[in-house]
């Protein structure tokens, strides 16, 4: 169907715009080449000062190098390109944290008025200004007629992302209501304004709009002022706007919980509702303690301890089969605290989609100003490792698998929270694995790939929890047992230096000498610092 356009100024009764007519892309008046090459220097100066590990996920001739490629296009690029380009090389260091801070623009005007969610099936508009409100629950299709698939693929290089972790940042989105960078990588002609496509039952409109409201009205949870889609049904994620809250579910014996900030909710403090919780937990029949965290992009994780000794104290909520976690990309910085200390006290199943975090980061920024443009560039330099130093895992990924979908959005669809429901009563992998193992190799290996190959565990970290299991079986003397599951290890991840080193471990504990050998020197051969290996490799050669 032919696109209707309907081209519309959006309104500045809405909210006055108080930024001074400028040229496009001009934000900082009176700035020079030579004045943004300066800048340029101090960031690459500074920055490896004031960030905790600047080098840890790229050298610093990729570094030097990025610095180089945008000094040679400063003469020809506006203010929006220049912060754009540094916006690039910053999230280009893998630190989520690191960010260029006020990216849209100066002051309290700089994106357009639209509250977005992002799924595998589309981007919909989740919430927007009254005004607005004929285009809630539509799909945003285009950008001054760019498909919005290829937006976001430009977006997505100066978007502040952890390592490997391909979620963006926490409110990704965000950026592309942001004028500012918008402008600065060539997505639209101008920051004053932009045609945004919406497409609703295969019909489209576009609509002319300003950038009139701030970068948090558009992340977060939303304004109250503004309107929310509804639709027919309302699920429990999003039945309310309060920072945290909970229900009981009497019909489904769940207390469920949603946090959607570490911090304070207004009027109270995060421990008082925690006592709050565990009171309505001691005083209701709770089968399931479902926490959901797939809105909380963080805060205080100093706040965290009540929430988790409360847990924690509380077998018939703690305990593999009670306790639910839900998160998502948009589970960032404390709340991967949160969830890194659940996993490390309590059995938590996690359910949904990876979280949005290294589970060893960077965070707490300290910053460096730019002195001629007053630019503020965001740089991670505190280690958080709650987790095994060895622990490289680039989010803390689910075992149950619920991909939230455009489509479940607007039908009213809760695929984690109906998840939890549909596989509360499995057995866990470890029992299966157990009692597989017991049976020999190729049973282990049966009950493996039956796990695996199973949808909903898409997301699920099986090599370590397999490698795990092992050794407690190897340590209670159960060595047969213990070397089919390494065995399965190394069969299915093959390039593993860890599986082949583990491998070894067992072949060593049950006398097998030759078999220890070899496994040891294929975990050399994928890693020569394998030093653990190296020792083990000459005990057993009698050196």
């Amino acid at each position: 169907m032919r696109a209707l356009v309907a081209v519309v100024l959006f309104f500045c009764a809405l909210l006055p715009i108080n930024e001074p007519a400028r040229a496009a892309g001009e934000r900082f008046p009176g700035m020079t080449a030579e004045r943004r090459r300066a800048d340029l220097e101090t960031f690459a100066k500074l920055a490896p000062e004031r960030h905790g590990n600047l080098y840890r996920f790229m050298t610093p001739e990729a570094f030097a190098a990025a610095v180089r490629a945008l000094e040679d296009k400063l003469p020809q690029l506006d203010d929006d390109a220049v912060v754009a380009g540094l916006a690039r090389i910053v999230a280009s260091i893998g630190d989520g944290h690191d960010h260029v801070f006020e990216p849209c623009g100066n002051g309290t005007a700089t994106n357009y008025p639209l509250r977005l969610a992002r799924f595998s099936d589309g981007v919909l508009v989740t919430a927007a200004p009254h005004a607005l409100a004929p285009v809630v629950g539509s799909r945003l299709v285009a950008l001054e007629g760019k498909p919005i698939g290829a937006v976001w693929n430009a977006l997505v290089p100066v978007i502040p992302h952890d390592h490997d972790n391909d979620s963006a940042s926490s409110d990704a989105t965000t950026f592309l209501t942001c004028s500012g960078l918008l402008h600065g990588l060539g997505l639209i002609p101008r920051r004053s304004e932009a045609a945004f496509t919406f497409e609703r039952d295969g019909k489209r409109t576009t609509l002319r709009l300003q950038p009139q409201v701030s970068w948090e009205s558009t992340y977060g949870l939303p304004p109250r002022d503004w309107d929310l889609f509804v639709g027919a049904r309302v699920p429990l994620v999003r039945s309310s706007r309060d920072l945290a809250w909970f229900r009981w579910i009497e019909s489904d014996g769940v207390l469920y919980v949603q946090l959607n900030a570490i911090a304070n909710p207004p009027g109270t403090t995060l421990a008082a509702f925690a006592d709050d919780v565990f009171r309505a937990a001691d005083s209701h029949p709770v089968r399931t303690f479902v926490l959901d965290l797939r809105n909380n992009g963080g805060g205080d994780n100093t706040l965290e301890k009540p929430l988790i000794v409360g847990i924690v104290r509380r077998p018939a909520l703690s305990e593999r089969g009670h306790l639910f976690v839900i998160t998502s990309p948009a589970t960032f910085s404390a709340a991967q605290n949160l969830i890194n200390r659940l996993q490390n006290y309590a059995e938590p199943t996690f359910v949904g989609e990876p979280s949005g975090e290294n589970v060893n980061f960077y965070g707490d920024t300290a910053h460096v100003q730019l002195p001629n443009s007053g630019l503020t560039i965001a740089l991670a330099h505190l280690y958080w490792q709650d987790m095994d130093p060895r622990d490289r895992r680039t989010a803390t990924f689910p075992e149950l698998a619920a991909p939230a979908t455009l489509r479940d959005y607007l039908e009213g669809r809760d695929p984690a929270y109906e998840a939890v429901l549909a596989h509360r009563d499995d057995p866990p992998l470890e029992q299966t694995l157990r009692t597989a193992a017991q049976a020999g190799y190729d049973a282990a290996l049966a009950a493996y790939d039956t796990f695996t190959r199973d949808p909903v565990h898409r997301y699920a970290e099986v090599e370590l929890r397999v490698n795990r299991l092992g050794y407690v079986l190897l340590r209670a003397g159960d060595h047969s047992a213990a070397i089919a599951l390494f065995r399965v290890n190394v069969e299915r991840h093959p390039q593993s230096w860890n599986a082949w080193d583990s491998l070894g471990e067992g072949y060593a504990a049950a006398g097998d000498k030759p078999r220890a050998i070899a496994a040891y020197e294929r975990s050399l051969q994928l890693n020569g610092d394998n030093a653990g290996g190296r020792d083990a490799l000459q005990r057993l050669r009698g050196g």
